[in-house]
């Protein structure tokens, strides 16, 4: 019994030392305080506007970074699309010329195929 108060205790303990490592985004709020603190008690802490402007620079950093490579994407998905249709076309094109050959060559065939194949 004693051990599982034990390992309960420092579950909790080490959660609620966790929590506060997870949560450690700088925002507008504590930077203000922060640097409140900082200049009538001189204490200073790890969020101050340095570090506010550090975040919010590489936060849109990493969105440039995500819409450009969502943009490359679209673009290289769009380029495959017209690939795959001009070789469809293309495909097309032959088969229309081996059927116009084949006709050339002989009609009466071409026509009895053309009967039998509909």
């Amino acid at each position: 019994m004693r051990a599982l108060i034990l390992g309960l205790t420092l579950g909790l303990i080490a959660t609620g030392a966790n929590a506060g490592l997870l949560h450690r985004e700088c925002t507008l709020d504590k930077a203000v305080k922060n640097e409140a603190m900082n200049a009538t008690l001189g204490v200073k802490s790890n969020c101050d506007a340095n570090k506010l402007v550090d975040q919010k620079t590489q936060k849109a950093k990493d969105k440039v970074a995500d819409t450009k490579h969502n943009v490359l994407r679209d673009e290289r998905d769009a380029v495959q699309e017209r690939k795959d249709q001009v070789e469809r076309t293309t495909r097309q094109v032959q088969e229309t010329r081996d059927t116009a050959k084949k006709i050339a060559n002989d009609p009466v065939k071409a026509a009895a195929t053309a009967v039998i194949n509909k």
